[in-house]
């Protein structure tokens, strides 16, 4: 049997594991000769599919780093992610977390002896973490198959998490349109806060196997 790989995605600073589906075993060999007709065994799935329009490639401001994963086999891969994921003495893993950020910018209108906050806008841009599998001779057609399934059901999870945080920067603006002129940048930072519990909870909830908490 196949080890399952696992890699410790970090979405704003909440990890998880989550799996790649190794590949199904074959059927028993039956007793008769095999017919030359039989139909291949179907290609690994994505854990999680993809949304059209809403990939981590439809995102603006984006920027991609890759971590490089070694080993010849999937119990080498599942090391090498791992020693990745490990923090240190100060609790930093080597490989940094996908991130997310929210920078606003408002103006801000006095009239009548009045000031009034005008023009907000939020400008949102993330740093997408990726593994990237080192090219062995002796990874197989079916490793490989699996690898490329469990990468993009990465990217598909990466991409939910940060499109949750992308759809709702309109609130980060609505706050400071309705703050004073005094408490707008008070108010800016709050809702990004608000907007980032949010999404560390939908990360936590949008990971395969994640269980609502009791």
């Amino acid at each position: 049997m196949l080890d399952s790989l696992i890699l410790a995605t970090a979405l704003l600073a909440a990890q998880g594991n989550y799996g790649m589906p190794a590949p199904s075993a074959p059927p028993p060999r039956s007793s008769r000769s095999e017919t030359p007709t039989q139909a291949p065994a179907p290609e690994p799935q994505p854990i999680v599919p993809a949304v059209p329009g809403k990939t981590l490639r439809d995102l603006p401001n984006v920027t991609f780093q890759y971590f490089d994963v070694a080993g010849k086999n999937l119990k080498a891969i599942n090391k090498a992610i791992e020693r990745s994921q490990q923090p240190d003495s100060s609790g930093k893993t080597a490989v940094a977390p996908t991130g997310w950020a929210i920078d606003t910018t408002f103006n801000k209108l006095t009239g009548n002896g009045q000031c009034k906050v005008t023009d907000a806008k939020a400008n949102f841009s993330a740093k997408v973490v990726l593994p990237r599998l080192v090219n062995n001779p002796a990874h197989t057609p079916v490793l490989m198959d699996s690898w490329r399934a469990y990468l993009a059901g990465v990217e598909n999870i990466q991409a939910a998490n940060l499109w949750f945080v992308y759809d709702r920067i309109k609130t980060v603006e609505s706050a400071l349109l309705a703050s004073s002129c005094e408490g707008a940048a008070a108010a800016g930072t709050a809702a990004v806060q608000r907007l980032q519990a949010l999404a560390s909870e939908f990360a936590r909830t949008n990971m395969p196997g994640a269980q609502p908490a009791k």
